[in-house]
């Protein structure tokens, strides 16, 4: 029953006048100073009557006055046995009183932090001081974000902000929790952040649920304050429930990255300075820009070095994998449309394993032009080369609208189907196909064929020019077969 730090208590002195017999003593003029854990010191004055010390120590009334005084929050927070940030001096004064044998400590008044600015401001009682139950307390706080979150050393925190809000806590539920807790981020424009809720336990420091909105314009910007690699991300916001604790959490709501919208649920934790999710989202439609995995835009590029790259088929810019090196994924994906490439996907479902620095996605399936796929990928990046593998195979595509959206000019059309079998190491797409291996089987059928691209020479003329094929301007196309071998970039 004895609370958490009362034995380190030492070198207590004092005064008082006692009268009385040994089963009923009045002392009056008490006063006694007690050290505590750290630079902790406690000071009580007042009287107690009818104070008996056989057969054990009882009195009919005390009533104490008690203040305690430290230069930093260690020693309170050694005694109470609460982890607490580095908050800076404690002042507090309390009435020790008894009642049916339980001491109460009521009229708390405390406070932690400069008087000007204080930290923590804590009012209430508690009603079994020896048992440390029946608290009730009340407070309100405006704490440095860098207390809370410990970033590592050398990174500069100076702009992440405070943290203000107010609490009541208790242990009507048996445990040390927050009854209610409402909290908002000031002075930062890194982020902005608001939370009501409440904390079961405070010592596990587990069991809380929060209403939380967060908005973060420039992630890149917020996790180099934080110690963090972050990839090139667009803005970052949320609005939902987050419930766990300090070293994993779950999350339901609505998450924005950019124009990507998310909905669905989301867990992770923190290992090391990783942040690991897992979850399930689902997303109307995914900006491929929002996460950094398009090419960088090279701003001094001239009208000239623009021209030449755009006689090109393949791009010299680098992709960003470093995205994909920030953070661990477990994720089950659902895609209505992706954007960001010219070619139309939707309905994409994903699964998706990111462990330092390796992607597999595994499987990957979507609707392509009239016809389905189902992919393999693979991106490994924590190779100074990172290097890709795809595995793909696409049923009943229509030719016609894919050659479209690519701009290639390529008279032939039908229902396609294909097998790529590929890998390929670089850090940009020109340099993946420069360094391609692998196949590329595909088959046309039920599709047309523009009778230009018919060798004249390898038909009889006359036939020809009064055909139905050569009227229609096109001969179909029942059957055609075709496989590409790749070797170091060529087909």
């Amino acid at each position: 029953l004895i609370p958490t730090g009362i034995s380190e208590l030492r070198d207590i002195r004092g005064s008082l006048e006692a009268t009385g017999a040994p089963d009923s003593l009045t002392i009056s003029k008490l006063r006694f100073e007690v050290k505590g854990p750290g630079d902790l010191v406690g000071d009580a004055r007042g009287d107690i009557a009818g104070l008996s010390l056989l057969p054990k120590p009882a009195a009919d009334k005390i009533d104490l006055q008690l203040a305690v005084k430290s230069k930093g929050s260690e020693g309170l927070a050694k005694l109470v046995g609460i982890r607490l940030p580095q908050l800076g001096a404690v002042r507090a004064k309390a009435d020790l009183q008894n009642r049916a044998d339980r001491l109460i400590l009521s009229n708390i008044d405390g406070l932690i932090g400069p008087d000007s600015k204080p930290a923590l401001r804590l009012t209430g009682e508690i009603g079994d001081l020896m048992a440390l139950k029946r608290i009730a307390l009340r407070g309100n706080f405006q704490l440095p974000l860098a207390t809370l979150i410990a970033p590592n050393e050398g990174t500069d925190n100076s702009s992440l902000g405070e943290l203000q809000g107010r609490f009541h806590a208790s242990d009507t539920n048996g445990n040390m929790g927050l009854e209610s807790l409402s909290a908002k981020a000031i002075g930062t424009g890194l982020y902005s952040f608001s939370a009501e809720g409440a904390f079961d336990d405070l010592k596990r420091r587990n069991g809380f649920k929060l209403k939380t909105v967060l908005k973060v314009p420039n992630p890149t910007l917020l996790g180099k304050r934080l110690g963090f690699k972050v990839g090139e991300l667009g803005p970052i916001s949320y609005t939902g429930d987050i419930s766990g604790g300090p070293e994993n959490f779950g999350s339901e709501g609505a998450i924005r990255v950019g124009r990507t919208a998310f909905s669905g649920t989301l867990s992770g934790r923190i290992e090391g300075n990783r942040p690991v999710l897992t979850g399930k989202l689902t997303s109307p439609v995914f900006h491929l820009a929002d996460f950094g995995l398009l090419p960088k835009a090279n701003p001094e590029q001239t009208d000239q070095s623009i021209q030449a790259a755009e006689q090109r088929l393949f791009s010299g810019d680098p992709i960003r994998f470093d995205a994909l090196g920030s953070f661990d994924l477990n994720l089950n994906l659902t895609l209505n449309k992706l954007e960001g490439v010219e070619l139309a996907i939707d309905q994409a479902e994903a699964q998706l394993k990111l462990e330092n620095g390796l992607l597999q996605i595994e499987p990957l399936q979507f609707n392509f032009e009239g016809g389905s796929v189902l992919a393999r990928l693979h991106a490994d990046t924590r190779a100074t080369e990172p290097s890709v593998g795809l595995r793909l195979e696409a049923d009943d595509v229509i030719l016609g609208e894919v050659l479209a959206q690519i701009a290639v000019d390529v008279p032939v059309d039908g229902e396609l189907d294909m097998v790529l079998d590929l890998k390929a190491a670089g850090a940009s797409p020109r340099a993946l196909t420069s360094s391609l291996e692998g196949t590329w089987d595909m088959a046309l059928s039920r599709g047309h064929i523009q009778t230009g691209l018919l060798d004249l020479s390898a038909v009889n003329l006359v036939d020809w020019m009064t055909s139905d094929t050569r009227l229609k301007g096109y001969s179909d196309l029942n059957c055609f077969v075709l496989r590409l071998d790749f070797n170091q970039g060529l087909g």
